[in-house]
């Protein structure tokens, strides 16, 4: 009686033979475990390339936070304190109570609230590029690292980054 990974097939002299299934099994499990292979390393090479961008990812450059500071104390300081410390009607913009108040927010959210409610009184009036670079100087007070290119003042782009209160790993 023949293995059940083998088959009966008759030869053309009407002969019956016993013939193996296991070559068949062999190259179609590994065609099937090669394909299954690339798809893993596919996915997952995808899935790092779209991981989060955060504030710890060098998401504005030095120089545009060093914009931003000039463009803080002319436009800023005088609610928000030039150390950032807030004020009666201004909230803190660097340490723990803006860190933690914005963690997992993206940049668009803080983006848009600055467009709509600063400078107080003159809302809305500054650039996109200039509440940027206040931005990128805001994340500079706070410690997050810059990189080699500013943060962009779309909003589209800005929705992308998330603020971080903890660096990747930490």
């Amino acid at each position: 009686m023949p293995h059940r990974s083998a088959h009966v097939t008759e030869t053309r002299s009407g002969a019956r033979r016993v013939v193996s299934a296991l070559p068949l099994v062999s190259r179609v499990g590994s065609r099937l475990c090669l394909v299954l292979s690339v798809a893993v390393a596919w996915t997952c090479a995808g899935a790092a390339a779209q991981a989060p961008t955060t504030t710890w990812s060098g998401v504005y450059s030095a120089e545009q936070a060093a914009e931003g500071e000039g463009l803080f104390l002319d436009v800023c300081a005088g609610c928000h304190q030039p150390d950032m410390s807030g004020g009666e009607d201004a909230p803190p913009l660097a340490g723990a109570p803006f860190v933690t108040k914005w963690d997992g927010h993206a940049l668009a959210d803080l983006f848009q609230l600055m467009r709509r409610s600063m400078p107080k009184g003159d809302e809305g009036s500054l650039s996109p590029a200039e509440y940027a670079q206040l931005i990128a100087h805001v994340l500079h007070r706070n410690g997050f690292p810059a990189g080699p290119t500013a943060l962009p003042d779309s909003l589209d782009a800005m929705k992308r980054i998330r603020i971080a209160a903890r660096q990747p790993g930490q």
